[in-house]
């Protein structure tokens, strides 16, 4: 596999409906502005948490205590999302890709700040004998050891003092997932006319949080049909500008809706993949 880390602009992933309906939802793809502060005031149960991530950025002298914002961040609403699973910093135990002769450094097993899947019981639903033992199409599905009921990560969140840091380190996970998760898809439907359909769709994000700003990358594969070789592709879907306390919270709302966007527009093809999979 090719892993991509070219920080160049991409070309878009293919167009969907959904995908559309999203990006009107969320305003223009490329926009860096924050959200319209009129329609995003923070409900009162979060205004404790959100002034504490406030000041936190400003008085943090060190990335340890940056990261005490993550919890207003992500950690918050992630809770009351059942359907998902989340770990922090717990390193990924899965084979590592594959180093290619134009790459500048080595590539090390990640271990993200935190990152997102489904809990594997929620999402197999009625094929639990179908999926009773591991099969191949799952070889990259469970990448946390400690933790069997995680599965297909999607989402990935690093905190770092300096923006420049954490996108190096979320384009090697974010190749990771979509390793797991493409195949999957490609045992799933290897065989008609949906083989080809996984590349060109956003099916991976990732984010960046700094002390001034959070930056939100949408990740997916490309390659030739028969050739082994897969281009890892990203663009920025959202920046949000850290000044005042609201643009606090309309990231926090953004990184919530675009995780909620992925965790579903992911779903439904999983389930359609387990579907065929029951079948052999």
């Amino acid at each position: 596999m090719q892993m991509d880390l070219h920080t160049e602009k991409p070309s878009y992933p293919a167009k969907s409906t959904s995908w559309g309906r999203f990006l009107r939802h969320m305003g223009n793809a490329t926009e860096t502005t924050s959200y319209p502060l009129r329609w995003l005031t923070a409900p009162i149960e979060v205004e404790n948490s959100l002034r504490h991530a406030y000041l936190n950025r400003i008085r943090a002298v060190g990335l340890a205590t940056l990261k005490v914002s993550m919890s207003f961040f992500v950690n918050e609403w992630l809770i009351d999302m059942p359907e998902l699973k989340y770990h922090v910093s717990m390193r990924f135990k899965t084979e590592p890709l594959r180093r290619q002769k134009t790459m500048l450094r080595p590539l090390n097993i990640s271990d993200p700040d935190i990152v997102v899947g489904y809990d594997w019981k929620s999402i197999r639903g009625d094929y639990k004998l179908a999926f009773y033992e591991v099969p191949d199409s799952l070889r990259f599905a469970f990448p946390i050891v400690l933790d069997p009921h995680f599965a297909f990560p999607f989402f990935s969140i690093e905190m770092r003092s300096d923006a420049e840091q954490g996108p190096s380190r979320n384009l090697h996970l974010a190749a990771l997932m979509l390793r797991g998760l493409g195949h999957f898809y490609q045992r799933a439907y290897g065989k008609n006319d949906e083989a080809d359909k996984f590349d060109g769709k956003v099916r991976v994000l990732t984010a960046t949080i700094s002390r001034n700003d959070v930056n939100v990358f949408g990740h997916w594969t490309n390659g030739d049909p028969g050739d082994p070789n897969v281009a890892y592709e990203h663009f920025l879907i959202r920046k949000w500008r850290f000044e005042e306390k609201e643009e606090f919270y309309a990231a926090r709302h953004g990184l919530q809706t675009l995780c909620r966007w992925m965790m579903e527009e992911n779903r439904k093809w999983i389930v359609s993949c387990m579907q065929e999979l029951a079948k052999a």
